[in-house]
This record gives C-alpha cells, structure tokens and sequence, in this order.
C-alpha cells in the first residue's frame, strides 16, 4: 500500500474514534423530594457509578424500561476529624446532584426509585432531546480533504 493512502488512512479512521452522546441529569433533593432541575448533553464517557439503593429507570413513551440502574444518593457529608476539630456525619436536607447516562436512543421519561417507591417521574420530551452531528469532526474531515487534495495537486504538477 502506498505510504500516502496509509496515512490518509490512519488519519480518518482516528477521526472516527469518537466519545459518545452523554446526558446529564440535574436534580435537587429537598427533604425527600426530587425535582429536574435540567438536562445537558454533550460528548464523553459516563464514569462508573457507586451502587446503592435508588433507581435511575429511563423509559419509553409506552412506559416500557429502557435504562436502569442502582446508584446511591450522595445525602451525608462526612467531616473528617483532625487535631482542632471532631469527625462527624452530617445528612444533608437539601442539595443537587447528577446523574450520567449514556443511553442514546429515543426516550421520553426518566424516575427515580427507592424499594419500589417512586420518589420522581417526569416527562422529559420537552426538553427537545436531539442527537448532535460533531460539528467539528466534519469541519476538520472537510479540511483534511482539501489539504490533501491541494499537496497532491502541488506534488502532481512539480
């Protein structure tokens, strides 16, 4: 294989290897009650979640499961004891948190669950959930394209 479609390549199939479509779910916790605060999308790798005994469920329109999992609810902040001061618990009454997904395909409601019990279920299709095209991958393929064939025309006419 010639050297120059080897690396015209590599180049494109690097391009290629992107992170995928993650969402992030924004809600407060106040006493017992969840709400959504937002939803933000944008492109990376969902981290590993500590399990615990909520539920994050996401479903279709026809209420069918797409998504679940078990994560616990970050609701105790922890005082590490030092010279001056004591260690101790502390329970949180209110504060926000999010919860990552990576789950790409059409839904329309999200829960949370603890022992069956539905702490939160909202309608999530008014926030215009759309997949984005990575505008800048495109850009970038397009640009490539166009060196390229500009250093083959230059090296074809010398």
């Amino acid at each position: 294989m010639n050297r120059k479609y080897f690396l015209m390549f590599m180049f494109l199939t690097i391009g290629l290897v992107y992170a995928e479509n993650v969402y992030l779910f924004n809600f407060n916790y106040n006493d017992g009650e969840v709400k959504l605060i937002n939803i933000d999308s944008l492109e990376g790798y969902v981290p590993t979640v500590k399990e615990g005994g909520y539920s994050f469920v996401v479903l279709s329109k026809n209420d069918d499961i797409l998504n679940k999992f078990n994560f616990e609810l970050p609701k105790e902040l922890e005082i590490v004891p030092t010279k001056e001061k004591e260690g101790k618990h502390i329970e949180l009454k209110n504060f926000n948190f999010t919860i990552a997904s990576n789950y790409n395909k059409k839904f329309s409601k999200l829960r949370i669950e603890k022992n069956n019990e539905i702490l939160f279920e909202e309608n999530v299709e008014k926030y215009n959930l759309v997949e984005n095209y990575n505008f800048w991958y495109i850009l970038f393929l397009i640009i490539f394209v166009f060196v390229w064939y500009f250093i083959y025309r230059l090296k074809k006419n010398n």
